[in-house]
């Protein structure tokens, strides 16, 4: 085989490769030409609502083509992306009602899809988030694609916030008297010795009676 024939050759294997490199678009579902992987209901700044690849009521879908045998299967465990709801849905990393897969490629969640075929949407968050585009309207966790074995780690996912426990101010019942300050100090206040309040003339008779005892302290009472 001639030197120009072999080269011929080889750049059309190289123009075939990067032929069967895939892409991804989201558009409306009429005319996607490739696989429908999710449906959206919209683009906007905060994102949209996702459907399953059938629903005839989705307004957009992530569309992809470009590699052999690629296609969107359901499933409960291992899913690239999860709703709670076959239509109009939120959307998670973690678990939900609708798992959908990915077939024919590897994909995983990155900030950038630089090392990768291609971006297929974009969330949100990893729980309870909104779906968008990779483009105007991206969110910052991306669902990136190749042929062959993921590059990098994937994001992590974010623990799920702990709910915050209320305490309740519970007062204490008379039994737990000795816990409670304000019925301390009221235990402590009964328990002082009372004074004994005596008026001027009182004062004066037992002053005289102690002094000239008791006929003599009478008469010594002013009247």
């Amino acid at each position: 085989m001639r030197k120009p024939a072999i080269l011929a050759l080889c750049i059309a294997i190289l123009a075939a490769s990067a032929a069967a490199q895939m892409e991804c678009s989201v558009v409306p579902p009429n005319i996607c030409d490739g696989t429908k992987i999710i449906g959206m209901t919209s683009l906007s700044t905060g994102g949209s609502h996702a459907s399953i690849p059938t629903d005839q009521a989705n307004a957009l879908v992530a569309c992809c083509k470009g590699v052999e045998g690629l296609s969107v299967s359901y499933a409960h465990e291992g899913a690239d992306i999860y709703l709670t709801s076959a239509r109009d849905a939120h959307v998670s990393r973690v678990s939900g009602e609708n798992g959908l897969k990915i077939n024919g490629v590897s994909c995983g969640y990155f900030n950038n899809c630089n090392d990768y075929d291609a971006c297929v949407f974009s969330i949100s968050a990893d729980r309870d988030a909104h779906i968008s585009d990779c483009g105007n309207y991206a969110f910052t966790r991306k669902l990136c694609c190749r042929e062959g074995a993921l590059i990098g780690e994937e994001l992590e996912i974010e623990q799920e916030a702990a709910a915050e426990e209320e305490q309740a101010i519970i007062p204490a019942s008379p039994e737990e008297g000795m816990g409670n300050t304000g019925q301390n100090n009221e235990i402590a206040q009964t328990s002082k010795p009372r004074s004994i309040k005596f008026t001027p003339i009182l004062k004066k008779f037992i002053r005289n009676f102690l002094r000239g005892g008791l006929v003599g302290s009478f008469l010594r009472i002013p009247a």
